[in-house]
């Protein structure tokens, strides 16, 4: 008998989302502005650990309001719980973009 081998899944990271932020930010052509695999890794499992916390936030919240949908409304206090208050309202307003331009889609 032939072993069937499996694939291993491969885990999604925020490389690619990471240097098109850096692009917009910091284009290279104007400031010869790199990042190594080191950071971006650094940077994956900060933004891993971020999502980990807001989405365990927004649990607890639909748990506390005996829910058993997460909603709109959680998401945006658990974000305004989790972040710092400055961070948490642009986080606010673009997670307003998009529940716009999703219902409106």
């Amino acid at each position: 008998m032939s072993a069937i081998k499996k694939k291993k899944r491969s885990t999604p990271t925020f490389g690619s989302y990471i240097h098109k932020v850096l692009q917009q930010v910091a284009p290279k052509q104007q400031t010869g502005v790199t990042i190594s695999g080191k950071t971006i890794q650094l940077l994956h499992m900060l933004l891993s650990d971020l999502e980990k916390r807001i989405a365990d936030k927004t649990f607890s919240l639909t748990a506390f309001d005996k829910k058993n949908t997460l909603g709109e409304k959680h998401v945006k206090t658990a974000v305004s719980i989790v972040l710092p208050p400055e961070l948490a309202g642009h986080a606010s307003r673009e997670m307003s973009k998009a529940m716009a331009k999703y219902t409106a889609a």
